[in-house]
């Protein structure tokens, strides 16, 4: 009964919020394709999954596991409710356009305890070598 009244004080005291996401954790969601086709998705999804392994690669940031971040594809959610879901301070999200052999892809990174926009960067490429596209991107946001 101690630990029960010392758990609910503590609860309590804390805001009742529970578990704090850690300042270093981000999510990536899936990209979205807003090519006029609609047939980006292949590679709206490898780009998000070469962030992950990259990302992943970072020894001081967690990053929330793909299958995760992924459950959230189609869903309106903003970044504060995926944020909390998750339990990450950030959200990395973006889209991929498409236009004969030219590709845009935008990445934004935005404040998931806040729901501002920390950071955006808006990548062309013209379509030679779709894997050598994806690392390049992908190295450059996680640069960032």
């Amino acid at each position: 009964m101690v630990l029960t009244l010392a758990a609910l004080a503590w609860w309590t005291l804390s805001g009742g919020s529970g578990p704090v996401a850690p300042d270093r954790s981000v999510a990536v969601l899936p990209f979205e394709d807003l090519s006029p086709a609609g047939d980006q998705g292949w590679f709206a999804d490898g780009l998000a999954e070469e962030l992950i392994s990259l990302l992943t690669r970072l020894p001081a940031l967690q990053v929330a596991a793909r299958d995760s971040a992924f459950a959230f594809r189609d869903q309106r959610l903003d970044a504060v409710q995926i944020g909390e879901r998750l339990k990450v301070a950030h959200v990395l999200s973006g889209s991929v356009r498409r236009m004969g052999d030219q590709v845009r892809v935008t990445a934004q990174l935005v404040d998931a305890r806040a729901g501002y926009q920390v950071w955006s960067e808006t990548y062309d490429r013209t379509l030679e070598d779709i894997f050598a596209i994806q690392d390049q991107i992908a190295g450059e946001v996680t640069a960032q």
